[in-house]
């Protein structure tokens, strides 16, 4: 892969849920993130911080604060504090009190020349057009009108070079933005939506109810993910049978159970197996009768393949639940999971006697509430650490460092020109700019050649530190 610097991009940054979620996905969109954020005499001066918070959780090379006063006139019930705020709801065909006059056209024309500034590629926006207040600024016309103003507004544009105006939620509903949101690890928890100048949310102006029903409606819709440790009973059936099948272990049959009950619910769980003779499968994936117990070496053995497998599982479909139930053994072979799963996933781990943990699968997969001895967290937030608290091992090497610690390492082996960071398939870091193969990265923290482990074994050891691995779709 070529050195070539990466595309900037000018991100409208309110501090609020869609802002944040259109920061993230410029940012796998592969842009180096430039944050514009205008304080316009709001009420709500708490989104601000908000936004602050985004810019640093996006890695936003620089954040632009531009105050902007347009409290000055007022017209909207966000900037003159004698409107009342809605609560009612939106009403169809009526345009509420909370728009605020000509504001994306303002703050997009800000943005546009502030990309024309910086030979910004793209200008980001989270409008949407689906489940909205109505204002006449976030429809999709009015981003295309945009984009022909654009198109002849600029030095850079009438010279052939284009500034893109990108709005990537303009078609999603609410809860298709938190679901996607929760894809790219947007830290919801952070952003700020209320339309009220308090320091908690008001939970009742249309921009909270909004967020809590979407947010609400996300988390049922998602699917779930259960993992299961393969049994010694089996059924004989000759030849090759899903895995589902073939185990016949208490577990097992609660599953089927469940099945033949719940049909409509068993449709949004995936079943996974830890086999001592095939590693971790699919449920559906077919498997013959064999005799294998998991030891703990076998468990060993299995580990670097199972979190690789894990974490292919977990990137392929976004779960927003996870419930392991496993032996002590085969848990030896899930060591280090916690740095292989998004941070978006509710994990609940069964370490109860095995009478209480079938309890726990059922309670789990009917969907009933907390039961002692069941660990869960309350939050669909990140709950990975930010800088890593253990260390991480790669082929017989630990390594103990916070991020940015390891990014010296990183700058160090550039200046002095060790291996080729530029050399990489599909993963990378960003750094400084750059992107460096995650590989690359990896070695050098190690002391080990590239070719002494693959590039998963690398994602787990960066995301165990608590650095960020960007996949490239070229």
């Amino acid at each position: 892969m070529s050195g070539k610097p990466q595309p900037k991009a000018v991100v409208l940054l309110s501090g609020g849920m869609d802002s944040a979620t259109c920061a993230f996905q410029a940012r796998a969109d592969g842009y180096t993130i430039y944050a514009l954020t205008i304080t316009y005499g709001q009420r709500a001066q708490r989104e601000v911080q908000a936004a602050q918070g985004i810019a640093r959780a996006v890695g936003a090379v620089e954040h632009q604060l531009m105050p902007l006063d347009l409290s000055l006139w007022g017209g909207s019930a966000l900037t003159d504090e004698r409107l009342p705020v809605p609560t009612g709801g939106v009403q169809e065909d009526t345009i509420p009190a909370t728009y605020v006059p000509a504001r994306n056209t303002i703050f997009l024309s800000l943005a546009l020349a502030w990309a024309e500034v910086l030979d910004a590629d793209a200008i980001y926006i989270g409008v949407n057009s689906v489940d909205y207040s109505g204002y006449p600024d976030c429809r999709p016309e009015f981003i295309a009108a945009f984009q022909a103003l654009a198109d002849l507004a600029t030095k850079r544009t009438v010279e052939g070079r284009p500034i893109r105006i990108v709005a990537p939620l303009q078609h999603l509903s609410k809860v298709d933005i938190v679901r996607r949101a929760w894809q790219l690890g947007v830290p919801l928890n952070e952003t700020w939506s209320c339309y009220q100048g308090g320091d908690e949310p008001c939970g009742v102006c249309d921009s909270c109810r909004l967020r809590e029903e979407a947010i609400k409606a996300a988390a049922r819709s998602m699917k779930r993910c259960l993992l299961l440790s393969c049994s010694r009973a089996k059924r004989d059936t000759p030849g090759c049978v899903p895995a589902i099948e073939r185990y016949d272990g208490p577990a097992f049959r609660v599953w089927r159970k469940f099945v033949r009950e719940r049909p409509d619910m068993a449709n949004d769980v995936d079943v996974y197996v830890l086999s001592a003779e095939y590693g971790l499968i699919r449920g559906d994936e077919p498997t013959r009768n064999y005799d294998r117990l998991m030891t703990r070496q076998r468990a060993t053995e299995l580990r670097s393949e199972v979190l690789a497998r894990l974490e292919e599982a977990m990137t392929d479909e976004a779960y927003g639940e996870l419930f392991v139930s496993l032996g002590q053994t085969y848990l030896l072979a899930l060591d280090g999971y916690e740095t292989v799963l998004p941070p978006t996933v509710a994990v609940t781990v069964s370490r109860s006697p095995f009478g209480r943990k079938l309890t726990e699968l059922r309670n789990w997969l009917y969907g009933i509430e907390h039961e002692p001895g069941r660990e869960r967290p309350t939050s669909r937030q990140p709950t990975l650490p930010l800088v890593s608290t253990r260390p991480v091992r790669i082929r017989g090497r630990q390594i103990s460092m916070t991020p940015e610690e390891a990014l010296d390492v990183a700058r160090r082996a550039l200046a002095e020109g060790q291996g080729d960071p530029d050399r990489y398939r599909t993963w990378y870091v960003l750094m400084d700019e750059r992107k460096v193969g995650a590989k690359w990265l990896v070695s050098q923290l190690a002391g080990l050649p590239t070719a002494d482990f693959d590039a998963s074994e690398a994602r787990r050891v960066l995301r165990g530190l608590g650095i960020e691995v960007c996949k490239d779709e070229n």
